[in-house]
């Protein structure tokens, strides 16, 4: 039975149910009937508006064909239908009688009780057409009445008979609208406390450009205080959004049983986004395909901050006629996002950029989640610059940017020529954490490195409860999931793919190409990928080998979980469908089982090909008959992340993240005690030596040149004293390859050192935007030598808020691993950040002294350096240009140059030296040792070099003079605010 509808100028006002009741039974009835007769009213209602120019009718109901009413008491609830002999005014209604001591009288009666009334979906009401009522509903309950006849639905009627009367109200819009507005979709009126909203469809609106609509509300008044401010919003075609601000000036309200109009002439000006300031507590609100393009407007997104965007329903971007620009496309790509899609879709978004990464993001840095994408179209023709591609992003984190996806899901195709890493969400990935997501893809690629979710890696990335279908065809390096994890500790856990992949060589159902330590047919394994497959299933249908004519068909072309693996991986109970078909350019091999593998107990060497470190992984076959549930129960994959009451499993939404909680080595830090008890802030005295000047308020600048007593030799040194508790200062990281002298003029400093070790090795972040997160796991010097990496023990962190400074001991203790995965999740609060070693003085502990092995010898460091001068014992052993950063217990920052390899002026210090130099002459709490030798550069404002300002003597053109400087990647200045 339908529900009643709102026709002419429709009810609400006072309504008026005349009702007597006659019981009867009828012929074939189970019980008694009885019959009820309603009159309603036609007084006009009252109206309630926000100035003295509206006018209007009230609203009428009347009855029709397909009305009911509801009786209830107790546990009694029964309907009551209109009968045939009504008018408008006056109708009849039976239903099986009801009896009992209170009544509640409910209209509309499809309604079984007064929550479901409640429970309409006033958020979800749709106007068809300008004016049109049809989407209207009258809502009316006498609750807890003490009869049911001679009823009259009003308060002073409810009231006499001990109950209580409720009824929703309507808000009549009449809005002239801006002409840019041809086709409204939606009226919003905000700021109540509650939205009043009614979506719009098949409207055009005429030359005069009013808009009416109308918009049913609950019964309950909703109040609008004096001075309160509520904004109307229209959203246009394009899902832009017009909006008016007001400020109410008496206090009125949007009644219950009355319809209150609002009529606005003028005053309507565009909004970026549907709400919102960009903060965590306040994103900016998308609803319409507008306000995706206005992600890319000035202002919105800057590098070092961080932006939240929320999406408050789906949107089509075909609204919108205009090219797409991929997000965060300028260099350094440091705009930071937190785009939460609430649960919503974006649907036809198209991008062919040929000068960039198409996709949504050009690099996607932070987060991005709970979001759809339908009816996706990338494509990257004649690009001879090889940007990668994604539906996503092209990049999904870049170089340090740490990036979390979750909840995502694409859907669409992508073509791409001329670029290696092309994915159905992202071309090339770093640093990211991949949970809970799909794409269900046609991809079409020309070169290699293709996957279903990433094309490849530049860095450690993680991949877990993901699943891909569609199709996937290049030329090499092909996988379900990835095209291939190259670089180490790169994880895919959990995951399924159902696409088939046609390719000309190295196919797998899951990776590609996953053989980093590939050196050589005579010496695998030189280096450690450490990438893992783990509970992985491959339920592709096919998995083929383009057939070829010529080459070499003597080794295998693929595998059903890798196609390329290597014997430093760590392969985990990965299971494939029993009737995979599996179709090589060689039948040397075919499919078979194979047991787990770790670097410790490899795959067994290929010896058909010959080949000893080129290795598919087949994982083991599913029972057959068993469906791909059966297998994901099997491995004990989450039930709460999976629904696996299906042949296939489905993602229910909720995501469990990788547990990446690492602690930081600061706890296990060795901790001593002050070896100048009470000193407090000691400081060297001009004389013996040492100058001191002040060159600015809070400011000064220390040199020392002779014999330096604790190292007995000739040194020149150059220290700068920052009061951090002078708010006239603050420290600026620039990452930059350039000499310093250079930076310290481009940022108009008044001191500027050179930061850190080569970028690979440390962990950089500057203004808010990660450069660096230790990528490399050794570092190898120039005749190809390596040692592991370990120039992270420590870090430096400032924060220009407050100028906060410390100095800590996190990486100590950790692997590199470790070190890598605690400064990518943990210091995310830290704008600034650089990560260095040895520490040379910890809560006032040198621990600088014994950085180098005391049990070692002379010759046997030296034959350490011999094998590799990167080894830490031999680099810090060595007397080298210094430099340092030290925090004083009265928050003074300390900046230190040491100079040296200048025969007859400074030798230089070791690292056990520099921290017996620092406590003696600056008593630091904490001091750092960062980049030397070469590198070691200081600038001074109106010192030293007239021109550049070079104290020191840098010591790269072997001669004494300003002029050696060495260009370096990082820098930290001290600049004026």
């Amino acid at each position: 039975m339908k529900q009643p509808l709102f026709k002419t100028l429709l009810l609400l006002g006072c309504v008026a149910v005349l009702a007597s009741c006659v019981q009867e039974t009828g012929e074939g009835s189970i019980g008694p009937k009885e019959t009820i007769q309603a009159t309603v009213s036609q007084e006009p209602m009252t109206k309630v508006g926000f100035d003295d120019s509206m006018d209007g009718d009230g609203l009428h109901l009347f009855w029709e064909d397909g009305d009911c009413i509801r009786v209830i008491s107790g546990n009694q609830s029964e309907k009551y239908d209109i009968l045939e002999d009504f008018d408008e005014q006056t109708a009849r209604f039976r239903g099986a009688a009801v009896s009992g001591s209170t009544y509640t009288i409910l209209y509309p009666g499809t309604y079984s009780s007064v929550a479901g009334a409640e429970a309409f979906d006033f958020a979800g009401q749709v106007q068809n057409g300008n004016g049109n009522k049809d989407h209207l509903r009258y809502l009316a309950v006498l609750q807890d009445v003490n009869t049911k006849e001679d009823i009259s639905f009003t308060s002073e009627w409810a009231a006499a008979h001990g109950g209580s009367y409720k009824q929703n109200g309507v808000v009549k819009f009449v809005l002239t609208l801006p002409a840019q507005i041809t086709s409204p979709r939606k009226v919003v009126l905000s700021g109540l406390g509650q939205t009043v909203a009614v979506a719009l469809k098949n409207i055009r609106l005429g030359s005069d450009r009013v808009l009416t609509a109308y918009a049913v509300t609950p019964w309950a008044d909703i109040d609008m205080p004096s001075g309160s401010n509520v904004a109307v919003t229209v959203t246009a075609q394009d899902g832009g959004t017009w909006t008016r601000n007001i400020t109410i000036q008496n206090a009125t309200a949007l009644k219950a049983g009355h319809q209150s109009i609002v009529r606005l002439t003028k005053g309507f000006s565009e909004t970026l986004f549907a709400g919102g300031s960009g903060t965590e507590a306040d994103p900016y609100l998308i609803s319409g395909a507008k306000h995706v393009f206005n992600m890319n407007a000035d202002g919105v997104l800057e590098q070092g901050k961080k932006t939240w965007f929320k999406m408050i329903d789906d949107v089509d971007m075909s609204s919108v006629d205009a090219s797409w620009v991929p997000l965060n496309a300028v260099n350094p790509y440091g705009c930071e996002v937190d785009f939460d899609g609430g649960g919503h879709t974006i649907d036809n978004f198209y991008c062919d950029a040929t000068d960039r990464c198409p996709g949504f993001f050009t690099v996607l840095y932070g987060s991005m989640h709970d979001v759809s994408f339908t009816n996706a179209e990338v494509i990257k023709s004649n690009d001879q610059n090889g940007h990668p591609v994604g539906i996503i992003a092209g990049y999904g984190g870049y170089e340090a940017r740490p990036t979390v996806v979750y909840n995502v899901h694409v859907q669409g195709s992508v073509n791409a020529q001329n670029v290696n890493g092309v994915g159905g969400m992202f071309g090339r990935v770093n640093s990211i954490d991949i949970e809970s997501c799909s794409a269900d893809v046609r991809i079409y690629a020309r070169n290699n490195y293709v996957g279903g979710i990433f094309g490849y890696d530049t860095g450690r990335s993680f991949v877990r409860n993901c699943w891909t279908s569609g199709s996937l065809e290049a030329s090499q390096r092909v996988g379900g999931i990835c095209g291939g994890p190259i670089k180490s500790e790169t994880a895919i856990v959990n995951c399924y793919s159902l696409c088939s992949i046609l390719a000309s060589f190295c196919m797998g159902g899951i990776g590609g190409h996953c053989n980093l330590d590939k050196a050589s047919s005579v010496s695998p394994g030189t280096t450690y990928p450490d990438n893992v497959f783990e509970k992985c299933i491959a339920w592709n249908e096919k998995i083929s080998a383009r057939n070829v004519s010529s080459g070499d068909k003597s080794h295998y072309s693929g595998g059903a979980i890798v196609a390329y693996t290597s014997t430093h991986n760590y392969l985990t109970d990965c299971m494939r469908r029993a009737d995979l078909d599996f179709q090589e350019y060689s039948d040397l091999f075919g499919l078979y089982d194979q047991a787990n593998s770790t670097p410790d107990n490899p795959l067994s060497i290929n010896t058909v090909s010959g080949a000893n470190y080129n290795f598919p992984y087949h994982g083991k076959a599913a029972p057959a008959g068993s469906t791909l549930s059966q297998v994901a129960r099997s491995l004990g994959w989450d039930s709460e992340i999976w629904d696996m009451s299906g042949s296939v499993p489905v993602l229910t939404g909720k995501a469990i993240f990788e547990d990446h909680t690492v602690a930081s080595g600061d706890s296990n830090a060795p901790v001593g005690t002050n070896p100048k008890p009470g000193a407090g802030e000691v400081r060297p005295s001009a004389g013996n030596g040492w100058t001191v000047t002040q060159i600015a308020d809070g400011i000064t600048y220390y040199t020392f040149s002779g014999n330096e007593p604790i190292t007995g030799v000739k040194q020149q040194v150059f220290a700068i004293d920052l009061d951090l508790n002078n708010p006239k200062y603050k420290l600026k990281f620039v990452r930059k390859s350039s000499i310093n002298s250079a930076i310290f003029a481009e940022n108009n400093a008044i001191v500027s050192i050179n930061g850190g070790y080569e970028l690979g090795s440390i962990v950089f972040k500057a203004d808010g935007i990660g450069y660096s997160y230790m990528p490399n796991n050794v570092i190898t010097t120039e005749n190809g030598n390596s040692v592991p990496n370990w120039k992270s023990e420590g870090a430096f962190y400032y924060d220009p808020a407050g100028n906060v400074a410390k100095i800590r001991f996190d990486g100590y203790g950790l692997s590199v691993s470790q070190q890598r995965m605690f400064y990518t999740y943990h210091t995310g609060e830290w704008p600034n950040i650089v990560s260095s070693a040895p520490m040379l003085v910890y809560e006032y502990n040198p621990v600088g002294e014994t950085f180098v092995d005391p049990s070692l010898t002379d010759a046997q460091i030296k034959a350490l350096g011999n094998q590799c001068t990167e080894n830490p014992n031999y680099h810090q052993w060595m007397t080298h240009p210094r430099q340092s950063v030290s925090i004083t217990a009265g928050n003074h920052l300390i900046l230190c140059s040491v100079d040296g390899r200048h025969s007859g002026y400074s030798v230089g210090m070791s690292a056990k030296s520099l921290t017996r130099f620092l406590v003696a002459n600056f008593n630091p709490r904490w001091a750092i040792n960062l980049d030397g030798g070469g590198s070691t550069t200081m600038c001074v404002r109106g010192q030293g070099d007239s021109s550049t300002h070079v104290v020191n003597y840098p010591c790269d053109n072997s001669t004494h003079d300003h002029a050696g400087e060495r260009s370096v990647s990082t820098h930290i200045c001290i600049v004026e605010r």
